[in-house]
This record gives structure tokens, sequence and C-alpha cells, in this order.
């Protein structure tokens, strides 16, 4: 693994990072906005460390935490596709199901031996644990986003695909009004609603403690 600092780079193990992290010290090796590179389908991808002790840990003996985030769009997906035009309950939705499977944890396997359970909030008030979750609308709003890589953001993330360019991705949050419409950011950093059924890419986040 490697953080890539503006100055200063240098190379720590995630066990070691974990270590750190438990210990209460990650803000003396990690600042908001380093990148982790971390192996992902076999190749090493940047992860964004977006928050410290942002993230509550699901287990209660765990009180710290660092949030980091796919700084690259994975592949297109849709939300979900139940119904007519698919769910946008988070909790029960395919996106969730298979974020949180052991195929995608075989994709990025040195991360998933390190990602623990969070609880998140969610839309319709109810909280689920996930180790791999999408940020909410809520999350990538500078107003209200308990990371501090969101404060100083113009935009809400428009994160780059691999060949560079923005595209659209999924958030974890329904749209109100319709059981099928959920909230998105578009290439140029805001935030709409389409159909669940869709398919879209995500930048999923995780949190290491």
């Amino acid at each position: 693994m490697q953080i890539k600092k503006t100055i200063l780079t240098e190379s720590v193990t995630l066990e070691e990072l974990r270590k750190i992290i438990r210990e209460g010290r990650a803000a003396e090796v990690l600042e908001v906005g380093d990148q982790i590179y971390i192996d992902f389908d076999g190749a090493a991808v940047p992860y964004d460390v977006i928050g410290i002790d942002a993230d509550t840990a699901a287990a209660e003996e765990l009180k710290h935490t660092v949030t980091i985030q796919a700084h690259e769009l994975i592949e297109e997906r849709p939300f979900d596709t139940k119904g007519r035009y698919g769910s946008n309950d988070w909790e029960t939705s395919e996106l969730r199901e298979y974020l949180n499977s052991e195929t995608y944890a075989a994709r990025c396997a040195e991360l998933a031996k390190y990602a623990i359970p969070v609880t998140k909030m969610n839309t319709n008030g109810r909280k689920t644990v996930d180790t791999f979750f999408l940020l909410s609308v809520d999350e990538y709003d500078a107003k209200d986003t308990p990371y501090e890589y969101y404060k100083d953001k113009p935009y809400r993330a428009a994160k780059h695909a691999k060949d560079d360019y923005n595209d659209w991705h999924r958030t974890r949050s329904a749209y109100r009004g319709y059981s099928y419409s959920a909230w998105y950011v578009n290439s140029s950093g805001y935030v709409d609603s389409d159909n669940a059924d869709y398919s879209m890419r995500c930048a999923p986040a995780c949190a290491i403690g």
C-alpha cells in the first residue's frame, strides 16, 4: 500500500495503518485528501481519505476509523431492478447486496481484510450496517457532510472514471415521492434523480478501524 501526500510519499502496510488507527494516531500519518493506493481487480488504484473518525464502527470496542472512498468509478450497475422500475431503498437494494458480497470483496481482497462494518443513517430514517457503502446526498453536501474532504468542494464529487472523464454515479439516497427514484451525482457534480433500474457507475467507500 502506498500513501501519496502533496510533498511526501511513504509506504505503510494496511496492517500497520489499522494498528495506528486503533491507537487513535491516524492524524499522525494521514491527512484528509491523501490518496492510498490499494489493489482492486489486480491493479493499484487510488482511494481518497475523506474523513478521520467520521464514521462509527458497528463494533462498540472500535473507537476510531478512517474513511476512504474510491477515486475512480467502478463498473455500471443498476441500483435495484425489483418491480417495474426498481426500488430506491438502500437497505434492500441489489447494489448494496453486491457491494457487501463475497464477489465484491474478492475484487479488493487486500482492503476487504481491514474494512469494518459501520452504521449508516438512510433516507427512510432507518440505519444499516455496511462494510462497503455509497455516500448519501447529505454526505456529499458541504453544509451537512461529516467528511472533511467534502467541506470545501464546490461540487459534490465529480469522480473520474478510468478513462479520465467525469461520469454520473450513484448515491445511496432515495428520492422522496417515488419508490423507484434514487439520487445520483451528474458529470458536473450536481445531484439529480432517476429510475433505480438504470445502470450507473459508483464510488464505494469503506472505513478502516
